[in-house]
Parts: structure tokens; C-alpha cells; sequence
């Protein structure tokens, strides 16, 4: 992974982004002390060598993740991305809470939303996160994945309008 970070960062990049979803919806698929024990190490060599090159380290990790948390702090990530909020139960407001000054936070909308959902409940859950996760700083609002195919143009549009309308510093909901 560092070899292909280097080649990343030499194009350019601002950030890299490791992803090993570690989790699912009920927790991690491996104990924690097997996570610390084996992927921590290299988790924190590749960190420090993107830190080293002026980029920053970010985590994709999919799932319920509260038992993993400090281990994602430990090894050096520095923004959070893919909080699953209604199928992991990572509620952003207690991921602020607790590490809003720890690390960054990429999420809010979640992609069951964008896909079953209303524009009424894209519209609550945008604005949820920026009352509860915008506050401060240190917040991306984004989907809890990637945005996935099957996705409502019409509740993609309507997160972007709530995020425009609402999303302006200070916030105020």
C-alpha cells in the first residue's frame, strides 16, 4: 500500500484512503485484538508515511465500527469515511460527540435513503448531520458509502439543495 500511495501522491493526490471494512452491521468480522495485533502495525506505517508527504490519511471502513474506533485514532487516520448510520449503527452525532475533535467525519446521508428513501427523509438526514456533526468543523457531509447505483436523482438533488441551503457556517438548525 505505501508503494501505491507513493505513486498517488507523486500524481498529485491531496489524500489517500485505505479501505478494509473491518466490519458489519453488527460489529467487526475480527476481534479487535486481532486487528491491533496484525493490521495496526502496517495500518500506522502507511499513516505515517502519507503524513510525511504533506497528504492525509483517511479510513473507508464500512459497518459498525464502534469497538474499532481508537484503533482507526491509533493508527493515524485523520477523517472517517463510510459511517453507516442506519444499517451499522454509527449515529453521527455520538461519533461527534465522542471523536468529532479526534477526527475528521465524512457521512450523514445514508445510501439506503438515497436509494428506498423520500426527498422528506433525505432532507431530515442532511439536516441532522449538520446540526449534530457540522458544529466546529471537521465534517464532510457525504453519503455512507459511495452513492450507489439505484440512487433517486430527485434525493440525490434534494441533499445537494438541503446541503445549500442549510450548510453555511455558522450552522443554525
Amino acid at each position: 500500500q505505501i508503494y501505491i500511495a507513493d505513486i498517488f501522491i507523486k500524481l498529485g493526490v491531496d489524500a489517500i484512503m485505505p479501505s478494509a471494512d473491518f466490519s458489519d452491521s453488527t460489529g467487526p468480522m475480527v476481534s479487535p485484538l486481532s486487528i491491533r495485533n496484525i493490521f495496526l502495525p502496517g495500518m500506522k506505517k502507511l499513516s505515517e508515511f502519507v503524513k510525511t508527504k504533506g497528504c492525509f490519511v483517511m479510513s473507508h471502513n464500512c459497518g459498525n465500527n464502534w469497538k474499532l474506533m481508537d484503533i482507526f485514532l491509533e493508527a493515524g487516520y485523520q477523517c472517517y469515511q463510510s459511517i453507516q448510520s442506519k444499517t451499522g449503527g454509527m449515529d453521527i452525532k455520538l461519533l461527534k460527540e465522542k471523536y468529532g475533535e479526534k477526527i475528521t467525519l465524512w457521512g450523514g446521508i445514508n445510501i439506503e435513503t438515497l436509494i428506498e428513501g423520500d426527498e422528506k427523509e433525505v432532507e431530515e438526514e442532511v439536516k441532522y448531520a449538520l446540526k449534530y456533526a457540522a458544529a466546529g468543523g471537521g465534517f464532510i457531509l457525504g453519503t455512507s458509502n459511495s452513492v450507489a447505483y439505484g440512487t433517486k436523482y430527485k434525493n440525490y438533488m434534494k441533499a445537494l439543495e438541503t446541503l445549500k441551503k442549510y450548510g453555511n457556517y455558522p450552522i443554525s438548525l
